[in-house]
């Protein structure tokens, strides 16, 4: 395989992560009509900023 299947799976990946999370923000808010893209950078956002965190150190606060 090379590099750049790789690299076009994992954009796939996450882009059925937002879709998936979009169609969520849109149950949650009663199904609402025209307030797709809304939906969709809201989901983007909220998958960006859970990738870009940093990984909790499961040591921490262990002595």
């Amino acid at each position: 395989m090379t590099e750049g299947a790789g690299n076009a799976s994992d954009g796939r990946d996450r882009e059925g992560t937002i879709r998936n999370r979009a169609y969520a923000i849109w149950q949650e808010e009663g199904q609402p009509e025209g307030q797709d893209a809304d939906h969709w950078h809201r989901a983007e956002s909220e998958i960006g900023s859970h990738e870009a965190a940093p990984a909790e150190d499961p040591t921490a606060g262990v002595d």
